[in-house]
């Protein structure tokens, strides 16, 4: 039997900090005025203060209850098996499942689905963390978009 280790990925949790060291540092030392055109200084604060980051910031951070939820209700022996044989990891931030054999019986792995349906928890809180991961994807892709203009803006302005 081959082991389902979708259950567990679909609560993932990928932390996502958006750097803004310097641009912090620039601000306490009030050295934002480096840049003549203020509306720069906004587009720079927009970005570093209110950007799609910050409110990706949060929403990665979160911890759903599904994750728990899914984590306790699932044996440690199955856990385990997963992360040593079901998934591989090409580089830092990627994940591939691939296919595996099961630590247990199709009977006790049924048992632990059994306990998964039972919860009526579970199938909300997976709706839930589905629609963040939605919004969180949205607001990468915004991040990415604003943090290229930006760049292209501070490419034009300083040449460098």
């Amino acid at each position: 039997m081959k082991a389902p280790p979708v259950l567990l990925q679909a609560r993932p949790v990928f932390p996502y900090v958006p750097a803004d060291t310097t641009y912090q540092e620039l601000r306490s030392a009030g050295e934002l005025r480096l840049f003549a055109d203020p509306d720069l200084r906004t587009v720079l604060a927009d970005y570093y203060v209110n950007g799609a980051g910050y409110a990706a910031n949060f929403l990665f951070r979160m911890e759903p209850e599904y994750r728990k939820l899914v984590r306790g209700h699932t044996p440690t022996i199955a856990s385990a098996h997963i992360w040593a044989h079901c998934h591989q990891t090409p580089a830092p931030d990627q994940q591939r499942l691939i296919d595996c054999d099961s630590p247990m019986s199709e009977t006790a792995a049924q048992a632990v689905l059994d306990v998964f349906l039972a919860d009526p928890r579970l199938l909300p809180e997976l709706r839930f963390w589905i629609t963040n991961l939605e919004v969180m994807t949205d607001l990468v892709t915004q991040h990415r978009v604003a943090a290229r203009a930006l760049a292209e803006r501070l490419q034009n302005e300083f040449g460098a």
